[in-house]
Formats: C-alpha cells, sequence, structure tokens
C-alpha cells in the first residue's frame, strides 16, 4: 500500500508583490528589512510553544481553588472564549446606544448581526491563512502576500488601532471618574479638573499599567473571566434603569430607520465594538491543539455573545435616553446615587483595564515588527517593559485631555477597522493559494467567494465612506 504525498498550496502573489514558493517553511522570525526571506533552516528558532500547565493554579495557596482555576485553563475552551469576547467589549459597548441613535433599531440590529457574523468569518479567514502559510502576525502575512510595503503599512495601521484603543480605554476611565464627582444640585464638576486627572491617573498607574507588561496574553485569562461578568452585570444595570425610569421618551419618538450618513456613522461604531482580529494570532499560538475548527467554534460563541450583549447595551440605552445619548453611555447614570451603578462602573473600570492590557501587545508587536525585532515572545524582558511601558504613558497623556471618546472611536472603525477586521483578512485569504475551485469544492468555493466579497465591500464602505462621514461630523456638527 503505497501513501501519497500532499503538497500545501503554493501562495500566489499580489500585483508587485514576491511569489513565495513553499512558504509554509519560511523563516517566521526573518527580519522584515530583509530583501529575502530563507526557509527554515537546522538552526532557526521554532515558534514558542504554549504553556502546558496553569501557573496560578500551580502556585495557588489554597487547594481549593486549584480546581476552579483550571476550569480556565491556559488556552482552554472558556479562557479563548472569554479572552476574546474581553478583546471585543469594553468601552465600544458605552457608545453602541450611540450608534443606534444614528442608525436607528432596526438598521442598527441588521448592523450589528452582520458585522458579527463578519467578525467570525474573518478571525476563520485569518487562522486559515496561518496554517497555510506557517507566518504569525499581520505585518509577515502582508509582506510575504501582498508585497514588500505593504507590512509597514499594516504595521502603522495596527498600531494605530491598538494604541488608539488604549486611549480610548483611558478617556472610559475618566468618564466614570468624572461621573462619580458628579452631584444633584451642585455645579457639574469639570471633565479636566485635577481631581479627575489625579484619580484617573492613579488608576492607570494601579490597574492598567501592570497588566500590559506581561508577554503573553492568556496571562490575563482570570481578569478577562471578571471583566466580562462585569460588562453582563453593567447591561443588566442598564435594562434595570430602563424598567425603573419614569422619563424615558415614548417609543413613537425613537428613530427605527435611518439611511444616508447616520447609518454609515452607526456603522462605525458596530465595526469598532467587534474588532478583536488584532489578538487572533496570539490567542491562537496559545490554544491547547489549536485547530481551524476549534478556533472559529469558539470564536463563533464568543462574537454571539458579544452581539447580544450590545443589542441589549444598545437598545435599552437608546429607549432610555433617546437622542441624548451621543457619546459614551457612562456619561448618562448617576453612580454616587445609585449602588447598583456604583458596583457596575466599578466592574466596568476592571474590563477596560484588562482591555488596555490586550491592546498593548498588538501596538508593541507592530512596533517590534517595523524594528526587526520579531514579536513579543522574541524580544528581551527588559525591552518588552520598556516600550509597553512608553505606550501606556502616551495613551495616558492623550486620554486625560481628549473629550469625546465616539470622536476616537469612529475614527478607528472607519480607517483601521475597515482595513485590519474586513479587507486583510479577505486578501490574505485569497491570496495563499487555499482559495481554488479544485481545493475547496464547487460549494466551499462559491460560500468563500461570497464571504470573501462581503468582507471587501464592508471593508470599502467603512474606510471610504465611514471616515468621510465622521470627518464631515467633525467639521460641520449637527
Amino acid at each position: 500500500m503505497t501513501s501519497e504525498t500532499v503538497n500545501p498550496p503554493t501562495p500566489t502573489h499580489a500585483p508587485g508583490g514576491p511569489r513565495l514558493e513553499g512558504l509554509k517553511g519560511a523563516n517566521p522570525y526573518a527580519s522584515p528589512l530583509d530583501s529575502d526571506r530563507t526557509p527554515l533552516g537546522p538552526g532557526d528558532r521554532a515558534a514558542t510553544p504554549p504553556a502546558q500547565h496553569d501557573e496560578l493554579a500551580d502556585i495557588c495557596f489554597c487547594p481549593c481553588l486549584r480546581p476552579i482555576l483550571r476550569v480556565i485553563g491556559h488556552g482552554g475552551f472558556i479562557a479563548n472564549v472569554y479572552t476574546l469576547a474581553s478583546a471585543t467589549l469594553g468601552a465600544g459597548i458605552v457608545t453602541v446606544p450611540g450608534g443606534f441613535a444614528n442608525s436607528g433599531i432596526l438598521v442598527s440590529a441588521i448592523l450589528l448581526a452582520v458585522v458579527c457574523a463578519c467578525t467570525i468569518y474573518s478571525l476563520r479567514l485569518l487562522v486559515q491563512a496561518k496554517e497555510l502559510t506557517g507566518l504569525r502576525s499581520y505585518e509577515e502575512l502582508a509582506r510575504s502576500l501582498l508585497g514588500r510595503g505593504w507590512d509597514y503599512l499594516t504595521a502603522f495601521l495596527m498600531f494605530m488601532f491598538c494604541w488608539g484603543v488604549c486611549v480610548g480605554y483611558v478617556i472610559s476611565i475618566a468618564d466614570i471618574v468624572f461621573v462619580m464627582f458628579q452631584k444633584e444640585g451642585q455645579p457639574e464638576y469639570p471633565r479636566t479638573g485635577i481631581k479627575v486627572l489625579l484619580f484617573t491617573s492613579l488608576i492607570w498607574l494601579l490597574l492598567m499599567l501592570p497588566p500590559s507588561l506581561p508577554k503573553q496574553i492568556n496571562s490575563l485569562r482570570y481578569m478577562s473571566f471578571i471583566g466580562v461578568m462585569s460588562i453582563m452585570f453593567f447591561v443588566l444595570c442598564v435594562v434595570i434603569h430602563y424598567i425603573q425610569n419614569s422619563n424615558k421618551p415614548a417609543f413613537k419618538d425613537l428613530n427605527l430607520s435611518n439611511s444616508g450618513m447616520g447609518a454609515i456613522q452607526g456603522l462605525n461604531l458596530f465595526i469598532f465594538s467587534f474588532i478583536c482580529q488584532v489578538n487572533a494570532f496570539e490567542i491562537y499560538e496559545e490554544m491547547v491543539d489549536p485547530t481551524v475548527n476549534r478556533m472559529t467554534r469558539d470564536s463563533a460563541i464568543s462574537m454571539i455573545l458579544v452581539a447580544v450583549l450590545n443589542f441589549i447595551s444598545g437598545f435599552f440605552g437608546y429607549c432610555d435616553f433617546g437622542a441624548k445619548v451621543k457619546g459614551s453611555l457612562l456619561l448618562m447614570y448617576n453612580p454616587a446615587g445609585n449602588a447598583l451603578f456604583m458596583i457596575a462602573y466599578i466592574g466596568i473600570c476592571i474590563k477596560v483595564c484588562v482591555g488596555f492590557a490586550i491592546c498593548i501587545q498588538p501596538s508593541r508587536d507592530a512596533i517590534y515588527y517595523s524594528l526587526g525585532l520579531g514579536k513579543t515572545s522574541d524580544v528581551r524582558t527588559w525591552v518588552n517593559i520598556l516600550v509597553s511601558v512608553g505606550l501606556s504613558i502616551t495613551a495616558l497623556v492623550c486620554g486625560l485631555f481628549i473629550p469625546d471618546i465616539s470622536t476616537v472611536f469612529s475614527f478607528l472603525g472607519g480607517i483601521c477597522g475597515g482595513v485590519l477586521g474586513f479587507l486583510l483578512p479577505a486578501y490574505f485569504y485569497l491570496y495563499t493559494g487555499g482559495f481554488t475551485l479544485k481545493r475547496l469544492g464547487r460549494r466551499r468555493f462559491l460560500l468563500n467567494l461570497l464571504g470573501c466579497t462581503i468582507l471587501l465591500v464592508g471593508g470599502v464602505i467603512a474606510v471610504v465612506f465611514g471616515t468621510a462621514v465622521t470627518i464631515y461630523d467633525q467639521v460641520v456638527p449637527s
């Protein structure tokens, strides 16, 4: 009985880009400054394997807690679901009601469902491209599949998006601190008052900076679990406040559907609220027994959870305040006079701190790639700490003095989200060489063709029209 050797598909190339022969054997650690990629040789390093044990469970002093900690095991199903959800949920969920006000309830529900499906599919395409090529990041895929120069553009967009999200998280912390100082019957405390700046900086120093320093994203899985549960509690408080609010607008006064610039502006916020593709490679590499189907399963469960929470927050937040909710939903409540919201805001604060740390990793990866240092796992610890601290400090300074979080997220969702979440995953998959009728069969080929087309069209709409609408809204405010 003879065995047949199946060769992996030969990746194709973009016009002007390099043709890669046997890309699976390409050295993932080769410097992006080198013009030629050499095959992986005997002396080259293999990819860093994920940890095979649970560090926190091993050092836990209480034996009764170890089984509970191991439920969220390193690289396991629950850890992946909550890490993806934690990377997605955060400051974005508090801007979704503003998206409902812009797009209308029905249009928003449709857009949320479409963006959710596109996110799941794009995550699958990314890990498929990784499996077909052996490359480990957006930047490496962009250089190898699209050509020289695309990797640096991708690194720039990756940095701007992830670092911009960190700025948005600092703004959210400042919003939480700001509303804590508001008291009924007294003059409004200034948004840039000294107390707000000091308390925001203190929270950054104690809760945001330390989690940003570790190299592995799975080290944040317990905080991710707590953060996602805190978001769920906040959404529950939003529903309770809507039920108890006697001054909410009549349902007939709410906008059911909207078209034109309003709908596009809402789309930007929805895209931002689902962007987690930037962490896909790190999560996949740290999985136990990673496969494309397992990643798709974990992504689907996580994104459906995110979609449900976003819809509940958007629908009840918009129905509760109507057209008044334009920026962050955090500014609409008075936690000082409501014990439930005080607990919810503390939980949101924890979740935002986790999200800040998760977004630091892709932003520093972009810097390392541009400098020819590889990825976070490749650099020395002191270099990683120095870069992480620098990124965190600059995000803090910008976040303290930018007042409107929706402005930041609209730009990020339009430009960076459209490219990183929609366009590049589709292009990567199309150029790997795995997208052929012979390899996939007619049914899978047509389904993937439809899916990639939707991603490309959606990405163009987000980048071109979404960015234009955001700029117009800032130049000609309503």
